[in-house]
């Protein structure tokens, strides 16, 4: 996803020492990445406690609201068409 992409969403960063970015909006789902405290991100989407984010680069996700802190108002979902 390029930076273009991002701006102007929702930003957010991590608060806790460490962070899972899971593959789902759930415990359930394996973890893709796990970022140290103060990394950033932007918001694509939100659901219930899961937030979807980017970093615009590598890290694309889901993470919970209970280890970021930032903007979570809801974002405008961007989906794309199913072919």
């Amino acid at each position: 996803m390029s930076r273009s992409l991002l701006s102007g969403r929702p930003a957010v960063v991590v608060v806790s020492e460490k962070a899972n970015v899971r593959e789902g909006p759930g415990t359930g789902y394996d973890t893709l990445w796990v970022v140290d405290k103060e990394y950033s991100f932007k918001v694509l989407e939100a659901q219930g406690n899961w937030l979807k984010v980017s970093d615009g680069v590598k890290v694309s996700g889901w993470i919970h609201t209970s280890v970021i802190w930032g903007f979570i108002d809801q974002p405008v979902v961007e989906k794309s068409p199913v072919y």
